[in-house]
């Protein structure tokens, strides 16, 4: 990160007064300057990968070859007469003074649209895990802008336009596939697509996505495969074993040829077949969900994370998983069958009578409706409209009933974890959002404490050469501080801390952040010679994008 970028941090942080008032705003302007920082970094090094490329290829040009005899010189020819410069001729003037101008477009509602995802009266279930990807959508479109205004050759903002256009296909599938969210917001994401259309005409690309991503995930998902199949031929007393090995042979083949395509096939291509081999997938992976073994579970719950990945990099809406439904229903039924095995009398006994038949009702409640969705997916029901409302129903009653036996000796943890984890699982089936993805926010915070401590060490290893001693103090304040918040963030988000909890640890962690690259900025003025700044505001620089991600998700 620039000192430039960092100042400007400083300068957004101490511009306002911290207050009730002014707190959503000042959030957002640091995130966002956050977001700037992030993006002019990965835009630096880009540049500077080019430049490395664009030296090794002038070197070889200019390396001697192997001795030989001396080549036969020629003449010298006359100089070539000056040409035009084609960029700057008619036709290619006019695409370029086209593109500022939907760049400038696409860059004004890029920026109304994170705003509108970060307004209160827009948080809608599903909404929090897309601020960050706006916000970064937001900062780049604002560096291509001034980009193109810089520009004289249109062709030179191609290879940015691509990554851009490939982060907001996502960005908008993903919204799209929301319910609830504001006309406005709607408004934006169709200009957004309507910009994106007209670019990619211009400059004559294709609708982009990240084929290095999906090649990935796909080469992940075989390795995924081929150890699920390594644990079916060592399982003993499976009905049909070898036809299932057999099988799962044979796609696994099949999904090792469709990552080898990826590479060279269009998007027209690879999206009908993807969608055949997840159809004939999931008749498979049917068969192994009734094998009811928790390590052929696990194998296939990574697959399926996969597929959805690959969904979401298409652009492609995938229709639910009723195998995998059923599955789940029925695995959320035993849970809470096991549950109340753990709610007896003598479990109950020394609570107080009112609050003793309310778990008990609560309890009724919650079996009969778990029961009643176990039913409806046995029987093959894929009324969505009817399924979402029998899910919703059974997510109300467990959140009812969780915080009053959550602390019972003869309620297992591992009971509560499951049943938490298969009413979510639920719910991303038929299409309800949850208000917080803990699953992702768990990941970042887990990231973000293990940037912290590597920080927090190379701050503590010159520690007796900063000056003065009131700047030391600040200073390694503000590190030990960083890390205390960070692992407190990641212990709250595993202990399932409520909301509120978690967005005030996370404004104390942003502000210290801000403080800390603040300082970080100034240590060359501060006692710190020679590479040692550069080391630790590179390791700032490695928490950004991290932090930046984080904060956005929890923000109020």
């Amino acid at each position: 990160m620039s000192r430039h970028s960092l100042a400007v941090l400083i300068v957004v942080a101490g511009a306002m007064v911290w207050s009730p008032v002014h707190a959503f705003a000042q959030r957002g302007q640091l995130l966002e300057g956050l977001f700037r920082s992030v993006v002019e970094a990965e835009l630096e090094r880009a540049r500077e990968q080019e430049e490395a490329a664009r030296r090794r290829a002038a070197d070889a040009a200019n390396r001697p070859l192997p001795s030989g005899p001396p080549p036969h010189r020629l003449p010298d020819a006359p100089p070539p007469r000056p040409r035009p410069n084609s960029a700057n001729s008619g036709p290619d003037r006019k695409r370029l003074e086209s593109l500022r101008d939907l760049l400038d477009r696409f860059s004004h509602h890029s920026s109304d649209l994170a705003t509108q995802l970060r307004q209160p009266s827009n948080r809608i279930p599903g909404v929090r895990e897309l601020v960050a990807p706006a916000l970064h959508l937001q900062a780049h479109a604002d560096a291509l802008a001034r980009q193109a205004a810089a520009e004289t050759n249109y062709r030179n903002l191609i290879g940015n336009y691509e990554e851009l256009d490939g982060d907001w296909r996502q960005l908008s599938f993903s919204l799209r596939s929301l319910s609830g969210l504001s006309a406005q917001t709607r408004r934006d994401v169709d200009a957004l697509d309507d910009y994106s259309n007209q670019i990619c005409r211009i400059l004559g690309i294709e609708t982009q996505f990240n084929r290095e991503r999906m090649q990935d995930l796909l080469v992940a998902c075989t390795t995924y495969m081929e150890v699920l199949l390594d644990d079916l031929r060592y399982m003993r007393s499976v009905p049909g074993q070898e036809r299932l090995i057999q099988d799962g042979r044979i796609l696994e083949e099949r999904l090792r040829r469709e990552a080898t395509f990826v590479s060279k096939g269009s998007l027209g291509e690879i999206m009908p077949r993807f969608h055949q081999f997840v159809t004939e997938w999931r008749v498979y992976s049917a068969r192994l969900y009734d094998l009811n073994d928790p390590y052929i579970d696990r194998r296939l719950e990574r697959i399926r994370h996969c597929g959805s990945e690959v969904f979401a990099l298409l652009s492609m809406p995938a229709s639910p998983d009723m195998g995998y439904f059923q599955h789940i229903a029925n695995r959320l039924h035993s849970e809470v069958l096991q549950l109340m095995d753990g709610l007896s009398i003598r479990a109950l006994a020394r609570l107080p009578r009112e609050q003793q038949n309310r778990i008990l009702a609560d309890t009724r409640q919650l079996y009969r409706a778990s029961d009643d969705l176990k039913k409806h997916a046995d029987e093959g029901d894929d009324d969505l409209a009817h399924l979402r409302e029998v899910v919703n129903d059974i997510d109300r009653r467990w959140h009812a009933l969780e915080s009053q036996i959550s602390g019972l000796p003869s309620v297992q943890p591992n009971n509560l974890a499951a049943i938490n984890q298969y009413t979510h699982e639920l719910l991303d089936i038929v299409g309800t959002h949850q208000a917080l993805d803990r699953a992702q926010a768990i990941q970042l915070a887990a990231a973000l404490e293990g940037e912290a401590e590597y920080l927090f060490a190379d701050i503590q290893r010159y520690r007796r050469y900063y000056t003065p001693a009131s700047f030391a103090s600040s200073f390694l304040g503000n590190s030990d501080q960083f890390l205390q918040l960070s692992r407190r963030l990641h212990s709250q988000l595993a202990n399932d801390a409520n909301l509120g909890a978690l967005q005030e640890t996370g404004g104390l962690l942003l502000k210290t952040w801000d403080q800390l690259s603040g300082e970080a900025s100034t240590l060359s003025q501060h006692g710190l010679a020679g590479s040692r700044p550069a080391r630790i505001q590179n390791g700032i620089r490695e928490t950004a994008k991290t932090m930046a991600d984080l904060a956005a998700m929890l923000m109020e």
